[in-house]
């Protein structure tokens, strides 16, 4: 409900900053993931 009152500029921003929260959370977990899959293999085969 807090959003409804404000001003749509601040909406707007608050929607990039969203965004960009949310973009930057993907990219952790595809490196983290990445990370453990290269890993992974790496033992797979040296191993």
């Amino acid at each position: 409900m807090y959003y409804f009152c404000t001003s749509q500029n601040f909406l707007i921003r608050s929607d990039i900053d969203v965004k960009i929260m949310l973009y930057s959370v993907m990219e952790y977990l595809h490196y983290r993931l990445s990370k453990m899959l290269i890993r992974r293999f790496y033992n797979k085969f040296s191993g």
